[in-house]
């Protein structure tokens, strides 16, 4: 009886022993075959960031090509690229005109490295297959733009409408041959060698890698700047008997931009008090054309009496001083 019990118990831990043993085995496989695919998950992620720097990198430089082109410019035509055997699409060529319309002209600031993103942008997420074409004041040399953006991505021929004198003196329509020196949906139009237009093609802009790659190329403006500068209306709303504002940042200008705020104090000026803005670190807001953010700051004041409560806002940045 003793012995069939011992051989039961051993049966027993036999049976235990193995089951570890393939419990062990399996996690040792599972944990085998993790390590495996972690190479394949790294290459995976390590291509989109390297995809999305590139990007990142390509706008940055298209902003820099297009700070060589001036801020005189004129809408030339715009363009709808409609599939083969699709008909005619004449409410969405007015609805391009419109919207680039709307950004690289209608009020706000800002130049044309500013303004030319943001209405292709614009123009993509509403009309993806549309574009459209500008024609520059100043000209700068294809060297240039290849100096900054390097090698293109293709070559396409052809042509502008613009003014030229005719035989009787007057100024009349002419065709003007032209080379498109396309970099990704920025494309550069050159005649002799200098660059006299630029295209927007919407079908090759991704939204949202373009507006990531905007954030990277937006204007970096210290607060005050931007304020001297009619690019922010401020409203300061005191809090803390005066001990703390409140302080919303609008954009009044039609540009995206990075503000910051820098360590220290910064003083804004009203008609009977200075504050002083206290900030115990460095800080950034982003905005888009229109858009407004609220901050909290500790202050200082100087004036007579003390602002405790209330709300003081600053739309129009003091003149300066003219020397006589």
């Amino acid at each position: 009886m003793s012995n069939k019990r011992n051989v039961k118990r051993k049966e027993s831990a036999m049976t235990l022993t193995t089951l570890f043993i393939k419990f062990i085995f399996f996690w040792l496989v599972l944990f085998s075959y993790g390590e495996a695919q972690q190479p394949e998950k790294n290459k995976t992620f390590q291509a989109k960031q390297g995809k999305k720097t590139e990007t990142e990198n390509r706008e940055k430089k298209i902003v820099e090509a297009l700070k060589l082109c001036g801020d005189s410019y004129l809408l030339s035509s715009v363009t709808y690229k409609a599939e083969a055997k699709e008909p005619p699409d004449f409410e969405a060529v007015k609805k391009i005109q419109s919207l680039a319309n709307e950004v690289l002209f209608d009020g706000g600031t800002g130049s044309l490295a500013e303004r030319f993103p943001l209405a292709a942008r614009k123009v993509a997420a509403e009309v993806p297959k549309g574009g459209f074409v500008i024609q520059i004041d100043e000209w700068p040399s294809l060297q240039e733009i290849q100096a900054i953006l390097g090698k293109e991505d293709s070559i396409e021929s052809g042509s502008i409408q613009t003014l030229g004198p005719s035989p009787t003196g007057v100024n009349m329509p002419v065709l003007v041959s032209i080379t498109w020196y396309k970099y990704g949906w920025c494309w550069f139009g050159v005649n002799d060698k200098k660059v006299v237009a630029l295209q927007a093609d919407c079908r090759a802009i991704k939204i949202v890698e373009f507006k990531e790659a905007l954030v990277l190329a937006a204007e970096k403006i210290e607060l005050k700047k931007a304020y001297q500068g009619g690019k922010l209306k401020l409203t300061f709303t005191a809090k803390d008997e005066g001990k703390t504002v409140d302080l919303t940042i609008k954009n009044v200008s039609s540009t995206q931009l990075v503000i910051f705020v820098e360590k220290g104090n910064t003083v804004f000026e009203t008609s009977d008090r200075k504050i002083f803005l206290v900030s115990p670190e460095r800080k950034e807001v982003e905005l888009t054309a229109e858009a407004e953010k609220t901050l909290e700051f500790p202050i200082e004041q100087e004036g007579v009496g003390r602002w405790t409560s209330g709300s003081i806002i600053l739309s129009v940045p003091p003149k300066e001083d003219k020397k006589p």
